[in-house]
């Protein structure tokens, strides 16, 4: 079982990726720092999903570089070509998916978790 944060900014994406998460039989934590969340995530996080063109995704992304450096970084968006460069993606999953797209994401992220090993 993986522990999966999400750091996502619009709240029913953020539900909709919780459900998807539980769905697999992981462990969803949600990245949400204005409820006291966030910085105090469980101390073993080994994958993160994050909207990285959000203030909320890029404080998530910045604490789990420097607190869960080992983790999986996924960021989730609407197009490739709006990512900027130091976007701290691992991989990338474009809006709109399936939950089998996220599934995929996932498992290649950890057969894989390197993107210049694919």
């Amino acid at each position: 079982m993986l522990t999966v944060c999400i750091a996502e900014p619009v709240p029913e994406t953020r539900e909709l990726l919780a459900r998807l998460v539980t769905r697999r039989g992981d462990a969803p934590v949600l990245w949400l720092p204005h409820d006291g969340l966030g910085p105090d995530a469980p101390s073993r996080l080994d994958l993160l999903l994050f909207e990285p063109l959000s203030t909320l995704g890029r404080d998530a992304l910045d604490h789990v570089r420097t607190f869960h450096a080992h983790a999986v970084r996924v960021a989730i968006t609407v197009a490739h070509t709006v990512l900027p460069p130091d976007h701290g993606a691992h991989h990338v999953l474009v809006q709109p998916f399936s939950p089998s797209d996220l599934g995929r994401v996932i498992d290649e992220a950890f057969v894989s978790p390197d993107p210049a090993a694919r």
